[in-house]
């Protein structure tokens, strides 16, 4: 190892080259030794500066929720977390590449300002007068969600030749007319909601039902 291949790298250049490979590879290509190409460095010399892959993951994740404001929000705890979300989401859609690290591998949302975030919502919750059992079950469905709708932005299912609306139109129109009436009546709805991918109705949709819950509990 020469002091050359480590004298330009710090955490952040490798966190930020591990970003930018991510979104141009994709998890499944991405490893340490892709990573060192990447930077132009030798391969040990990434670990002078973290463990392993599996620490420099939790780093990356990390820094994607960082672009996650929290400062700025609604008072009324519903609408700061219909804010948050969105805020959430955006971060992600700037880097598909990590949203898997997120997604599919929750173990990873350990670092020091995913924690935040997601005591963040566990706070707004909390202020909306919900039991803790409801916060804790309101606080996985929310993160479920949003885990759902970041999988329809992986870039291997946003691919150019991919037209999700269009194949729904396709099946529709080649079913006979007494086959699935009722999906057949929302079809245009349905395409439309799917070419969008618009994480506001899902979250407006969850949302009402915690306002309807907290009110109730307000006055039974």
């Amino acid at each position: 190892k020469s002091e050359s291949s480590t004298i330009d790298l710090s955490v952040d250049r490798i966190v930020f080259g591990a970003i930018e490979l991510l979104d141009e590879a994709g998890v499944a290509q991405f490893s340490m030794r892709a990573l060192a190409r990447h930077l132009g460095v030798g391969n040990m010399s990434l670990y002078y500066y973290v463990q392993d892959r599996d620490e420099l993951l939790v780093l990356v994740l990390d820094e994607v929720l960082r672009s996650v404001n929290l400062r700025r929000l609604p008072e009324d705890p519903f609408a700061a977390l219909s804010v948050l979300s969105k805020r959430f989401v955006a971060a992600f859609l700037a880097h598909p590449g990590a949203i898997p690290l997120f997604a599919l591998r929750p173990l990873y949302s350990i670092g020091e300002h995913s924690l935040a975030v997601f005591d963040r919502f566990v706070g707004l919750l909390r202020a909306a007068d919900l039991t803790d059992d409801a916060v804790a079950k309101a606080t996985v469905t929310l993160i479920e969600y949003l885990c759902g709708h970041l999988l329809g932005h992986l870039p291997e299912v946003q691919h150019p030749s991919i037209n999700t609306a269009a194949t729904v139109d396709e099946l529709l129109a080649s079913l006979p007319e007494d086959i699935a009436p009722n999906i057949r009546a929302v079809g245009p709805y349905l395409s439309r909601t799917i070419m969008t991918l618009d994480p506001s109705a899902g979250i407006d949709l969850f949302l009402d039902g915690l306002i309807s819950r907290a009110d109730h509990r307000k006055h039974p």
